[in-house]
């Protein structure tokens, strides 16, 4: 009787799981809320909270597409909306530093010198984990970081 009714549960939250990603889908925030607290989902709650104050509706598709793992559907989306700075932080965020290079670069490769220098380090750092210490070196000298030159 209670693996009966623990299977219940679990599909019944599997249900509402589904009934808030399509609610947030539509950006229908109310009906994604509720269903995030019929699931018991405390970080679907705040997300949906998060993303009903954002000042647009192609923002909160963006935030909605690299929620559910559509990152590239979100870049595209930041992009569109001409907010290379959020496409740049969503990759960044994920670790696509190759990718954070390309997009800054794509920018007309001025602007954000602290976010070059992060991702020429962690670069480097991608490299070394390899032991490929040419590469490695190239990334680090961008940076000017001579501490982990000199390792």
């Amino acid at each position: 009787a209670v693996v009966s009714t623990q299977s219940g549960h679990y599909g019944r939250a599997r249900l509402w799981r589904l009934l808030a990603e399509a609610a947030l889908e539509k950006l229908d925030m109310d009906i994604a809320e509720k269903a995030f607290v019929r699931c018991e989902d405390y970080n679907g709650i705040q997300f949906v909270k998060r993303v009903s104050k954002l000042d647009s509706e192609a923002k909160q598709q963006a935030e909605i597409a690299a929620y559910q793992g559509k990152f590239e559907a979100a870049e595209r989306l930041y992009l569109d909306m001409d907010r290379r700075d959020l496409a740049v932080n969503l990759r960044a965020k994920l670790g696509d530093w190759f990718r954070v290079v390309q997009l800054l670069k794509s920018g007309g490769g001025a602007g954000n010198d602290v976010m070059y220098t992060k991702a020429w380090n962690a670069i480097g750092d991608y490299y070394t984990d390899r032991l490929k210490w040419g590469s490695a070196v190239s990334y680090y000298l961008q940076s000017q970081n001579l501490e982990k030159l000199a390792e």
